[in-house]
């Protein structure tokens, strides 16, 4: 093994100048390029699904429940909050939390402008991890133990609409036989970025819903439900499935922002076209690198034959040169990505139009796994194609190769 290597290195020192030299730096490069853009492709499109499904996440949960009917507007159909599947939830494989809110369709007024809302009404104990990520100023409402929240969180959107600010009072109309109307203070704002949200929700007292309402406190409008592993969603809504009364009927997030998801999935498959195109381009360079290495060296091929080498030993020396340069490009390359991602992810060099992207800036995700696979993808793939072009030295003659200029 030391002799492979000590001519393995002997040939790289002895490349300085050389055609194959240049050929072998073009190679490095195009490896390292083709590893930084898959690093940075596959980071940026996970970070932007990971923020995009965090938004949705934040706002409806990962699967919601309500009552079975044929409604289909924007108010639900109420009912008892304390059945079976919310008084047993920690009994439901998958399941994280369920939490009961009310949905109420209204009309907001500042000064000025009038803004058609839906009221999304929630409870003291409410989850606001995931919508947390999204609130751009001032805070979630505070709860009574007495009596409704008179604050509600309202979207950048609506606010520009109504040339509203943090701590305006606004005047919240719930239309019905008898117009109810209440005046409300805005505590938060929120930005999700997502149209069908940041033009119409607001979050407030599902409390403050039932008063107005008549409704008792253990009545809700839906169910929200979180699960622990989203990758496990279809398993556990089979099993919330099981444990539903037979006037309920639930529905997934997959289902119900199906247009979001199906154009996430275009995504995933544009990013492995394009990593299939630079495989493809490197394993290209790599064949074309060791066929001139090999041009370039016959003559001494055909003297290690000569000298009593086997055709796998002299293969072996240039795999070894191939294997240096795979490696070679992908420390570098993995070295620049990582520092482009670290940029990004700290900086937000990259902005967006948050009208068109959802977010404001290029998102990253450390995803270490598909760094890993990544790596070792790329790695098996431009090593395993060095076999194809080494095939040519056991057809060199050794008594004509000598001579060979």
């Amino acid at each position: 093994m030391k002799v492979y290597y000590f001519i393995s290195s002997r040939i790289r020192s002895g490349l300085q100048g050389s055609f194959s030299s240049l050929v072998s730096n073009i190679a490095v490069a195009i490896i390292a390029l083709g590893m930084v853009i898959s690093i940075l492709s596959c980071s940026i499109l996970e970070g932007f699904k990971q923020e995009i499904e965090d938004k949705i996440y934040g706002l409806s949960g990962h699967i919601m429940i309500t009552k079975f009917d044929l409604n289909r507007s924007f108010e639900e159909s109420p009912f008892n909050k304390n059945r079976y599947i919310y008084l047993h939830q920690d009994s439901i494989y998958g399941v994280r939390s369920i939490q009961p809110i009310i949905h109420k369709p209204g009309l907001i007024k500042s000064a000025n402008e009038i803004v058609g809302v839906i009221l999304k009404g929630v409870e003291k104990d409410y989850n606001w991890e995931l919508f947390n990520k999204n609130i751009v100023e001032g805070r979630i409402p505070h709860f009574s133990d007495t009596t409704y929240s008179k604050e509600v969180m309202i979207s950048r959107k609506i606010a520009d609409a109504l040339h509203t600010k943090l701590n305006d009072t606004i005047l919240l109309c719930f239309v019905q036989e008898s117009p109810r109307f209440r005046k409300v203070q805005v505590s938060g704002i929120y930005e999700t970025g997502l149209e069908e949200f940041d033009e119409h929700m607001i979050m407030g007292d599902a409390s403050l819903i039932r008063r107005l309402y008549n409704l008792g406190d253990s009545i809700a409008g839906s169910y929200e439900i979180t699960v622990n592993d989203f990758s496990q969603l279809d398993s556990v809504a089979l099993a919330v499935e099981e444990n539903l009364d037979y006037d309920l009927a639930y529905i997934t997030v997959k289902e119900r922002y199906m247009q979001i998801f199906d154009w996430m999935m275009l995504l995933d498959r544009n990013v492995m076209v394009f990593l299939i195109l630079i495989i493809g381009v490197g394993t290209f360079v790599m064949v074309a690198t060791l066929l001139i290495m090999i041009m370039e060296r016959t003559a001494m091929i055909g003297l290690l034959k000569a000298l009593g080498a086997r055709n796998y030993q002299v293969r072996r020396i240039f795999l070894m040169n191939g294997a240096y340069l795979v490696f070679k490009g992908l420390l570098f390359g993995n070295a620049i990505g990582f520092l482009l991602c670290w940029l990004q992810y700290q900086f937000k060099i990259m902005p967006l139009d948050p009208n068109t992207y959802y977010m404001n800036s290029v998102p990253i995700a450390w995803t270490w796994k598909i760094f890993i696979v990544l790596n070792v993808l790329f790695a098996s793939l431009l090593m395993l194609i060095q076999l194809l072009p080494v095939i040519m030295i056991s057809r060199i003659n050794p008594a004509k190769s000598v001579k060979f200029n």
